[in-house]
């Protein structure tokens, strides 16, 4: 079991993003996956999770879960699927990234069925936008929010190894 520390703090982007701001002490999470504490910087911008807006009725993108919120558990996620290195600057498999997003919804109270839901979803349609942020890296500013008009590039990005 991990552990949350920090206040995770937000400012409205637009219709579908929010970015990070600092908080005193710093919005992290600390696990079992691999030593060190998660630490999304400062003025990142997610989305929450990728959620298709289908699905939204059952699993909004922003986590306010039926028995506990996903959205910090996505927070960490899209920080790890965009900077793919672990605390200590070594090489981070999209394996351990998802195993973060499971362990820290679970942390967080979010029921063992939307967990295994949300993790299931990351696992089959994750590699998209792993390849998509192996290939682009981090922008400036910090953005894990992949724009709908993107998604053909990515899985261009995905299927070939681009």
């Amino acid at each position: 079991m991990g552990i949350f520390s920090g206040t995770l703090r937000i400012d409205f982007v637009d219709g579908f993003r929010w970015a990070l701001v600092r908080t005193s002490p710093a919005f992290q999470w600390t696990g079992s996956v691999f030593p060190g504490a998660v630490e999304p910087p400062d003025r990142m911008v997610t989305d929450f999770g990728s959620i298709p807006h289908i699905f939204a009725v059952w699993l909004p993108a922003a986590g306010m879960g039926h028995r506990g919120q996903w959205g910090p558990a996505t927070v960490l996620h899209d920080w790890l699927y965009l900077c793919q290195k672990r605390p200590d600057g070594s090489p981070l498999s999209r394996r351990e990234a998802d195993a973060v997003l499971k362990e820290a919804m679970r942390d967080h109270g979010v029921d063992r069925f939307r967990t295994w839901l949300i993790w299931f979803a990351v696992r089959l349609f994750g590699w998209i936008w792993w390849a998509w942020f192996r290939k682009t890296g981090p922008s400036d500013p910090l953005n894990a929010a992949v724009p709908a008009s993107k998604y053909p590039l990515a899985i261009w990005y995905a299927l070939t190894g681009a």
